[in-house]
């Protein structure tokens, strides 16, 4: 197989977490290409406004001024994470990288824990955890699932497991309120179970939850065990349209959507409610509130 990067999803980047032989073809291999090689650091490359990375040469640099950010990662770099092009969370994700925001994080019993759901009729289910601390200043994603051709209890049993207090949930308000065909919709049937959504159609889905995402971003942490979800914001992405020469408006609908899509639904309903405050909200507000109170007293929501 001979290839270069796209994204960290993609069959070759799962070739490259095999035992197969592998080769690494990398231009600092070719003895024209690295002729008069030289590094700078981070400030330099900002201050002359280069792209590529720190690593270089004249040919790099020629290379450089003809190519995008993704095409440099592709074709130069082979740089998994940043090579997938239209990345719709490709800066916010790199910075998170850059920042340290994706690292070992444990379940905090005193902040406020909510769950973020995209239901998959006949394709993938995303199931996410989350933590907020008081007043928002920061949110921790703590752990994540997401599996094909599993009925909703798989999904209720193991978020049972963790035997956490949840105070909000969050998911798809079209997939989540469609009747199937035993006349029950997955809302209905994990209210049942005590899980109630908080979830409500926005006027603008994609834009509304894209803009909501890119917000909250620079405040959220990942457990760096959560590999699915990682990628799945990394390369969720918008497809190219080559009759117009630009990418499309609204992002592919793929493995990597399903992750990104719950994350947003969390994103733009507990942060953006569409000019209204639900209960759930409320509830959780009154926590944040009793938590800057008197931070030793343990609490619950009544």
């Amino acid at each position: 197989v001979v290839s270069t990067p796209y994204g960290e999803g993609t069959k070759q980047a799962e070739l490259r977490e095999t035992t197969i032989d592998q080769i690494h073809l990398h231009w600092t291999l070719h003895p024209r290409k690295v002729s008069g090689v030289y590094t700078i650091s981070e400030e330099q490359k900002k201050e002359r406004k280069l792209k590529g990375g720190l690593t270089r040469s004249p040919w790099y640099d020629e290379q450089c001024m003809r190519m995008t950010d993704e095409e440099i990662a592709q074709e130069l770099d082979i740089n998994y994470t940043q090579s997938a092009g239209g990345r719709v969370y490709g800066n916010e994700i790199d910075a998170m990288r850059a920042e340290g925001r994706i690292r070992p994080i444990e379940y905090n019993p005193e902040l406020a824990t909510v769950t973020f759901w995209d239901f998959g009729i006949g394709d993938l289910t995303a199931l996410g955890i989350a933590q907020i601390t008081p007043m928002a200043e920061e949110i921790y994603v703590i752990d994540y699932i997401e599996k094909n051709n599993e009925f909703i209890d798989y999904y209720y049993s193991w978020l049972m497991a963790h035997n956490y207090e949840y105070v909000a949930h969050y998911g798809d308000p079209y997939s989540g309120r469609q009747r199937h065909m035993t006349g029950v919709s997955l809302f209905e049937w994990l209210g049942d179970r005590g899980i109630e959504f908080d979830s409500d159609p926005t006027s603008e889905p994609h834009k509304d939850e894209i803009h909501a995402v890119k917000m909250i971003m620079p405040k959220v942490h990942i457990n760096d065990k959560l590999t699915p979800f990682i990628r799945a914001i990394n390369n969720f992405h918008y497809d190219f349209d080559e009759k117009m020469g630009e990418y499309k408006a609204i992002p592919k609908h793929d493995r990597f959507s399903h992750g990104a899509k719950a994350f947003a639904y969390f994103a733009v309903n507990h942060f953006f409610p569409q000019g209204k405050k639900s209960d759930l909200q409320r509830k959780i507000e009154k926590l944040e509130k009793q938590y800057l109170h008197n931070s030793t007293e343990e609490y619950t929501i009544q």
